[in-house]
């Protein structure tokens, strides 16, 4: 099971792996969609994904096949079995697994406290949405948090990054 923490920002999906250098991967073409409902309104969610069924699943996507040769033959597409919504995962889906499995299941993580969504440079370290480290007034991002982060996740709430 990976543990990843989405985050909205500027209204598009993304998330980040330090461990194995994935900074803002934008999650588009209906996979944005699924993190919406899972995210039930927020700019964030922390989701358990596997390949193995997780009781209680937010989402239960079943392979349909790689993208065709007219969409750009890369990624691999999805449909979530309860909602009927598809979604296009890109190949760095193959960094998790590979090939690519015939079933992904997701499960906002419980008890788990959302990221927030401000990104505080390249370096992909953002802000716990949930700590004591809130935004303070309308001063400049940079100057509205003071973050104990390291490139794991958050020291204060104990949120991890995926592959940490």
């Amino acid at each position: 099971m990976i543990r990843f923490g989405f985050y909205r920002d500027g209204g598009r999906w993304f998330f980040d792996d330090p461990a194995r250098g994935i900074v803002r991967e934008e999650m588009v073409d209906g996979a944005d969609a699924l993190l919406d409902a899972m995210a039930e309104g927020g700019d964030s969610v922390v989701a358990d994904v596997d390949v193995a069924p997780i009781d209680g699943a937010d989402a239960v996507l079943a392979l349909e096949g790689p993208a065709s040769e007219a969409e750009g033959g890369i990624g691999t597409w999805y449909r979530d079995e309860a909602s009927g919504q598809r979604a296009w995962l890109c190949p760095t889906l193959g960094a998790y697994f590979d090939p690519p499995p015939p079933r992904i299941w997701a499960k906002r993580a419980p008890g788990e406290r959302p990221l927030g969504a401000l990104c505080l440079g390249a370096g992909g370290l953002r802000q716990c949405g949930s700590c004591l480290h809130r935004p303070r007034g309308g001063a400049a991002p940079a100057a509205r948090f003071a973050p104990r982060r390291t490139a794991t996740g958050c020291e204060d709430c104990r949120v991890r990054l995926a592959g940490s």
